[in-house]
This record gives C-alpha cells, structure tokens and sequence, in this order.
C-alpha cells in the first residue's frame, strides 16, 4: 500500500535543526505522533511519503524562505513543502505545495490512501481538493476536535471552517469514541487508536538500582493551571511526606507562580524545559510519575494525553485522573486520583508513597510490560492498516 501523509511532521535530524536547538518545543506531540505512527506503517510493509508542512513559523525561526527538500530517513521519504516564513504567505505557499504534491504523485488511486492530520486547515483543505481530483481515499486523523460541542453558537469561524472540512473525510483514526460524536456526523468508518509507543524502546531498562534515593516524584508536560499542575503542586506540598521531592518540567501560564513557590519550599524543583531524551532519563530514574489533569473539562472527553502512554513506557508508575478517554484496559496498569482537587491528590500521593520501592518497580514494570505487548506504534500501526484495507475494499 501506498500512503501519502499530509503532516507538520519532519525526520529526527530535521525536527533537532527546526525547533529543538532553538529551546523552542513547537509541535512536540504531533511529531512524535505522527513520526512513530509513520514509521509503524512502514514497518508493516507500506510505502511512505510524508508531505510535510514543517513545525515552523515566525517565533521560532527568523529565516524568511524555505526551499522545498527531499529526504529519505529510515525508509520513509520526507516531502518538505517549500513556503515563506509570514503568517499568510506561509499558509499559502502550504496550500498549493499540499495541492500539487497529491495531484503529482505517481501513485495508482486503488493502491494509496492519504492520511491527514487535519488540524492544519491549508493543509487540510488542499488534501480535501487534491483527493477529490485524484480519486484517493482520505483518512482523517483527529487527535483533538477543533471545538468541543457540536453548538456553533460563539466558536470562531476558523474552528467552524476547520470542522466542516474534517467532516468532509472518508474515514477517521479518533483517540477517543467520543469524538466520533462531533467529526463524524456521517456515520463513516472510524477506528480508536488512543496513542502509541516506540517499539523501539524495548531497549531499555529501568534498574531499580538506577533510582534516586529520595522519593522523586515527576512531572512533564504543559504548565498550565487548566491542566491541574497547580493541585498537584499544592497537593504535593500539603501532603508533606519525609525524603520526597517534586520535579516539574515544561513551560505555560503557572511558571512565574511555580518558581516562586520553588523558592519557599525546597522540595518542589522546577526543572526548566528540557530535550525529550533528557526528560525519558528522568522519568526512569523517578518513584512516580504524575498527570494531574482534571476531568470535568469539557476537553477531555476528546483528547488522550500521549504522557501518559510515554510515562508507563518509562516503567516508572504513573498516578493520573480517571480520564473520560482513557481506555478500560489503562485503569489496572495506573494509580488513580479520585478526587481532583489539593485535597484528593494529597490522599492519592500519601496512599501511593506508602507502598515499598520493589511493590512500586514492579507496578511499573507491568504497566511497561502491558504498553510494549498492546500499544506499540507498530502494533497501532497494523490495526490501523487492517481498518484501512477493510475501508478500501
């Protein structure tokens, strides 16, 4: 099969140039995403050309002109679309460059699908336009809904417009069931793929040995108050467990209170924003790793936090909420936090810590065990491929 894949997405070295030697982390998920989704295709035998629009704009780069490049990395081709760095221009050199790649391919239309991660709406638009010409079939992949309700009263129109083209798509990969609710209104086939792992990873071992002495708990990810971080931290603090320490990386709208909270207890570090193999290290030597994330917002129903399947990867342990979109077989490999507020998350990392070093290792290790056999990306990938071919014929 040949898949074309219309994405930000870029190879390892390319993504380092852009954005990571920047300090920036622009795009971080959706490359990882989509890369190791990418790869899982094509490990399972299929062509891969992914068109790439690049994680790139203005607040991270200054350079005003992008040629357009080739590259092949570990099997796969890197279409780089060429475009020049200015809001609007950019948009749409990115639409004709999307356009003109899926009208030009060489592929036989019963032989190839498109896949789009279509929350990019020139490159989500030109895909729509190009496939209808060329006859391809289109699978939508949704890893977040433009608006969360499907009342268009108040939502701005670039998120109605965006909306209205995901509907337009032959077929989706959803995180969760309950986006089928809003981007497919016509009741096409759709498979829930919540995320993935690297295969890849199998490598690596989590030594109990290797662990901090102190009790280090870990979080990484988005600073921002919506996501919870400020109960965790309060949570952690109210808690006072001897020999513990928090560990909290990233960026947002909480830093400025954050660093101000570091300064007055010593427990609590704030790490700064750190490279993605920096970060894998840690998680491997902490106690528990932590996602705070509460789930009476309205957002969670649509969206499955790739932390958490790159924490239980780490075989660390994990202590999360009870996530709307969190599949049933995640609940026995996880600590749960049932309530939500200081309080609760207080309870849940008192509860947690009392557990002994080797019944906490070996907690991970299962959670590690249950991703590796269940979730990597080339087990997604395959199901992925299964939908596909069913899809097609």
């Amino acid at each position: 099969m040949n898949i074309l894949y219309i994405a930000s997405t870029c190879s390892r070295k390319k993504y380092y140039e852009y954005v990571e030697n920047k300090g920036a982390r622009v795009s971080q998920q959706a490359q990882k995403y989509n890369l190791l989704l990418a790869e899982g295709l094509y490990t399972n035998g299929s062509n891969v050309n992914i068109i790439s629009t690049r994680p790139i704009n203005q607040s991270i780069s200054s350079k005003i002109w992008y040629k357009k490049e080739i590259e092949i990395d570990n099997g796969i081709i890197f279409t780089y679309i060429p475009f020049i760095n200015k809001s609007l221009l950019r948009m749409i050199f990115l639409f004709f460059g999307v356009l003109f790649s899926i009208l030009f391919s060489n592929y036989k239309k019963r032989e190839t699908v498109v896949i789009c991660d279509v929350l990019n709406i020139s490159a989500c638009l030109a895909t729509l336009i190009a496939c209808a010409i060329r006859g391809y079939k289109t699978v939508a992949i949704v890893t977040d809904v433009p608006c969360h309700t499907s009342n268009m009263l108040n939502i701005p129109w670039h998120a109605k417009f965006n909306l209205y083209m995901i509907q337009k798509f032959k077929a989706y990969l959803l995180l969760t069931k309950q986006m089928n609710d809003i981007v497919n209104l016509k009741k096409r086939p759709y498979i829930v793929l919540e995320g993935h792992v690297d295969a890849k990873m199998q490598s690596l071992k989590n030594s109990i040995e290797n662990k901090y002495a102190k009790k280090i708990c870990m979080y990484a990810g988005t600073l921002c108050r919506i996501y919870g971080i400020k109960n965790l931290v309060c949570g952690f603090i109210k808690a006072n467990i001897p020999d513990t320490e928090l560990h909290i990386y990233g960026d947002g709208d909480f830093l400025d209170e954050l660093k101000k909270i570091t300064k007055k207890y010593d427990n609590v570090k704030y790490c700064g924003i750190a490279p993605n193999e920096t970060i894998v290290n840690e998680e491997m030597k902490a106690t528990l790793l932590i996602n705070p994330r509460p789930t009476n917002e309205e957002y969670t129903k649509y969206s499955f936090p790739s932390k958490n399947m790159e924490y239980m990867l780490s075989g660390t342990p994990v202590l999360t909420t009870r996530l709307p979109g969190m599949p049933q077989d995640h609940n026995k490999h996880v600590f749960i936090i049932e309530t939500e507020d200081e309080e609760g998350i207080s309870k849940a990392l008192t509860h947690v810590l009392m557990k002994s070093a080797i019944e906490l290792y070996d907690f991970g290790q299962k959670a590690r065990e249950f991703v590796l056999q269940e979730k990597t990306n080339v087990q997604q990938a395959k199901k992925l491929l299964i939908f596909i071919n069913d899809f097609l014929n």
